[in-house]
C-alpha cells in the first residue's frame, strides 16, 4: 500500500511540474496580454465583457464596491467593454486603443453612463 501512495504521489508532483512548464501559458508570454483594473463603484454586480474586432469575450464578474484584475490575450488595436449590471442596465464603453502589456483602467461609475475606460 505504501508503494502505492508514493506512486500515486509521485505522479500528482510530475504531473503539475508539466503543467507548469508548459511554453505556451499566457504568463510566459505576457508580451501578448493585457490586463484591465476594473474599479466598480456602482452598488450593482457587474460583468464585464472585453469587445475587440466583433469577439465579445466574458471577463468576469465585480462586486459592487469592488475592484479586480482580469487579463487578456490582445489581438487588436481597438477594444471596447460592455458593462452588465445585474438588473440596472447595459452600458457600453467608447473605443480605447490597446497594446500588447497595456493595463487599463475601467471605473464602474454610480451613475453607469458616467464609466469610463483609460490607459
Amino acid at each position: 500500500m505504501r508503494s502505492f501512495t508514493t506512486l500515486v504521489l509521485a505522479g500528482a508532483v510530475g504531473a503539475c511540474w508539466l503543467r507548469s512548464a508548459r511554453p505556451d501559458t499566457d504568463e510566459q508570454r505576457g508580451s501578448e496580454i493585457v490586463s484591465v483594473r476594473v474599479d466598480n463603484q456602482n452598488f450593482y454586480d457587474a460583468t464585464i465583457y472585453v469587445v475587440a474586432n466583433g469577439e465579445k469575450r466574458r471577463l468576469g464578474v465585480v462586486t459592487g464596491h469592488q475592484s479586480e484584475v482580469f487579463t487578456f490575450r490582445w489581438k487588436q488595436a481597438q477594444v471596447h467593454f460592455v458593462i452588465q449590471l445585474l438588473a440596472a442596465g447595459t452600458y457600453t464603453t467608447e473605443t480605447i486603443g490597446a497594446d500588447p502589456g497595456d493595463q487599463l483602467e475601467l471605473v464602474i461609475a454610480p451613475d453607469l453612463h458616467r464609466s469610463r475606460v483609460s490607459r
